[in-house]
């Protein structure tokens, strides 16, 4: 029998038979077992299958989960073609692995979200991507630590709020947006690519901004300089 939660790692018990679906079991032999697929949606735990993607935050900067190094997961700006910044998720262990150590997977240890070698597929290893969410079974979320939205933060476990910290869009990396180039705009930071402009002050004067002895920033009048 299992003891009546259908969840990763319950443990089996010995009790009086009472028919219930905890005391069923259904015997598969090795040559008729389903294989597990190797493609395709798993919509029990909202991954396509060994299909690597991106973690991007909700938070204004849009930086993305990373491995730092084969440990901890933190908090990254993009960076085009860095493959540590990508992850798959495994159909046979259901377990998140790095696309750069693809024998790591992402493992809850404590608070902190890392990466380990030691693969088991249990509930500190297995995540479900649900409203937006990473989720264990247990109800932990990963979580930017405070809210602070800066390079290197590193991402923990914590409490399901569904706050923006908690938030992330999971992107395809054949579906990722490509950077804009020179004279495009960049819709995140509202400039064109490599293309000169002034700053123009909407006071009554409309000076210019300009950089004075290559420190200082002063409004002043039209010059044509480009400082």
């Amino acid at each position: 029998m299992i003891n009546s939660e259908d969840k990763e790692g319950t443990n089996t018990m010995v009790s009086s038979s009472n028919g219930s679906a905890a005391q069923r079991w259904k015997v598969v032999y090795l040559d008729k077992a389903d294989k597990e697929p190797t493609s395709g949606l798993n919509k029990e735990f909202g991954f396509h299958i060994n299909r690597p993607f991106y973690l991007v935050s909700r938070l204004p900067m849009k930086r993305v989960a990373e491995c730092v190094g084969a440990s901890n997961v933190a908090l990254k700006r993009y960076t085009k073609g860095r493959v540590a910044q990508q992850f798959f998720f495994d159909g046979v262990s259901k377990t998140i692995r790095s696309q750069q150590w693809k024998n790591y997977a992402v493992e809850l240890r404590g608070k902190d979200i890392r990466m380990t070698s030691g693969i088991n597929s249990r509930w500190m290893q297995m995540f479900r991507y649900q409203a937006k969410m990473m989720v264990n079974e247990r109800g932990q979320v990963w979580d930017i630590s405070n809210n602070v939205d800066a390079e290197n933060r590193n991402i923990i476990a914590h409490n399901k709020h569904g706050k923006i910290n908690q938030l992330w869009d999971l992107v395809y990396a054949d579906e990722y947006p490509a950077e804009p180039t020179k004279g495009q705009l960049n819709k995140e930071f509202g400039f064109y690519v490599q293309r000169d402009f002034y700053v123009v002050s909407q006071m009554k004067s409309n000076r210019y901004l300009e950089v004075i002895d290559g420190r200082n920033v002063v409004i002043k009048t039209q010059n044509g300089n480009k400082g």
